[in-house]
């Protein structure tokens, strides 16, 4: 038991380090998408991630 409560604790201790260092792109991901997709038109050789 006392293994399953550290293991909890030290997920908890991960989880909220981790949603401190989040960032919320939200809409400018769907605007990097569809700039993406024009320039790829643009330039059909040239493909970026």
């Amino acid at each position: 038991i006392l293994s399953f409560v550290s293991t909890q604790r030290r997920k908890h201790t991960a989880t909220q380090a981790r949603g401190r260092t989040r960032v919320n792109i939200g809409a400018a991901f769907q605007r990097w998408r569809e700039l993406k997709e024009l320039t790829s038109f643009l330039n059909p050789g040239r493909e970026f991630l």
